[in-house]
């Protein structure tokens, strides 16, 4: 299957053209970020979903109506200031969804009874949040890392909600001419044909409004320990978000080694030294992981390690846990564990290739953050190409247990004491 990436002044287009394989994938992604308030947040919450409950002459039952009958499918979704909508369908009905997006993105009614409606149903979502630990775990260490103009920091919840009230169908135009006039960041896998229309529809829409560029707010803090808490009493573990931000962006020469070392340290599975010793040997904790989080061509990321103790055995936990980052951070990785996930990741880049969907997202992956297929190509060879030397001088520079900020949510307060002593002696 050939891959391709063109790109224009309004939008780029990656497309894996495919032969008789009759199902269409495309997604649109949309940069809207620049300041990021509150009332940016609500927007984001309510206009996925409104854009989609009407457009034209068409109700929202109507609409989705009219989609579920081709047996095809239109998501819509807005993280960290992009929206992303994604079709999916068999190459023949595509051009028939693909109208209905047109109407969508060209003629959307925002209708009043509609917005009320959702307005309510991101009410309640937002006072359901209030329990799920792990996620408010999270954000508290997002927000730690960056100033809250940063597209990675949310605003607390209740400002958000009482930013709802301002959100009418005159900001949510406002918010979609936005839509329509910034960079659209466009893939597709599909036939020949069907790449071919859904290049028409981008065009339409794109040569009906004048170009924008804006430039969204992007500050991250320098690296500190800090302990973050929230008391959930409902729950009976403690969820934990770790970690660092990097001052790097992914194309700085040190994030392929930073991902490698993170693999070593903590990749989903068994393989990573967290979970083969917390989890497996200790009985610590069920899960222990660790990412690099959204780290982009332009804006800095973080590393993250997520996991869970009961309260009782909180403090093991992160005695451990923090034992094995500083064991990390001394010794770096052994030449055995090198050749170990030289295999692994190697073996993840061959996996991909059994599916055209987790092939399309990472070829949308890398086309918004503006690479080339060729230096696409040469990214993903440097995990193939880095020596053991480079991983451990980044692990050195980055991993620093020191510098780690622990973000807690759930039934902390017993055991809160314990743990800002023993942040406080982590060497």
């Amino acid at each position: 299957m050939e891959q391709h990436i063109s790109r224009s002044k309004d939008y780029s287009l990656a497309t894996i053209t495919t032969s008789g394989y009759r199902i269409v994938v495309a997604h649109i992604t949309v940069d809207t970020h620049q300041q990021n308030s509150a009332l940016d947040q609500a927007i984001h919450h309510v206009y996925p979903e409104t854009l989609l409950s009407g457009a034209g002459k068409l109700s929202r039952d109507e609409f989705l109506n009219a989609v579920n009958l081709l047996g095809a499918s239109v998501s819509t979704g807005i993280s960290e200031g992009r929206l992303t909508i994604t079709l999916r369908s068999t190459s023949e009905v595509f051009p028939k969804l693909l109208q209905l997006v047109k109407t969508v993105l060209t003629a959307p009614t925002f209708a009043s009874a509609e917005l009320k409606r959702i307005k309510t149903t991101v009410r309640n979502e937002l006072h359901i949040k209030q329990e799920q630990s792990s996620v408010i775990a999270r954000e508290q260490l997002r927000n730690s890392f960056y100033e809250p103009s940063d597209r990675r920091y949310t605003a607390p919840d209740e400002d958000i909600v009482t930013a709802l009230s301002e959100v009418d169908a005159k900001s949510l135009r406002t918010y979609h001419q936005k839509v329509l006039s910034s960079l659209w960041t466009c893939s597709i896998a599909a036939e020949g044909s069907s790449i071919a229309q859904f290049t028409k529809l981008i065009k339409v829409v794109k040569q009906a409004t004048a170009p924008m560029i804006e430039t969204g707010s992007h500050s991250q803090h320098v690296p500190k320990q800090q302990f973050l808490s929230k008391q959930i009493p409902s729950k009976s573990n403690i969820d934990f978000s770790l970690g660092v931000p990097l001052p790097i962006t992914i194309h700085h020469p040190d994030y392929v080694p930073v991902t490698f070392a993170l693999g070593v340290l903590g990749i989903p599975g068994f393989a990573g030294r967290l979970m083969s010793t917390v989890r497996d040997a200790e009985g610590l904790t069920y899960s222990i992981y660790g990412y690099t989080e959204s780290f982009s061509g332009i804006e800095q990321g973080y590393i993250r390690i997520l996991t869970f103790f009961t309260p009782e055995k909180t403090l093991q936990g992160l005695t451990s846990t923090f034992r094995e980052i500083k064991k990390f951070f001394r010794g770096g990785i052994s030449q055995a564990e090198f050749e170990t996930f030289q295999t692994i990741f190697k073996t993840k880049q061959t996996l991909l290739q059994d599916s055209l969907l987790k092939q399309l997202a990472d070829l949308h992956s890398f086309n918004l953050n503006g690479f080339t297929i060729e230096e696409m190509r040469q990214f993903k060879a440097r995990l193939s190409t880095i020596t053991r030397t480079q991983v451990n001088t980044v692990i050195k520079k980055y991993f620093d247990p020191k510098l780690f900020t622990v973000s807690a949510a759930g039934p902390v307060s017993t055991v809160q004491k314990d743990i800002q002593s023993f942040l406080k002696n982590v060497t």
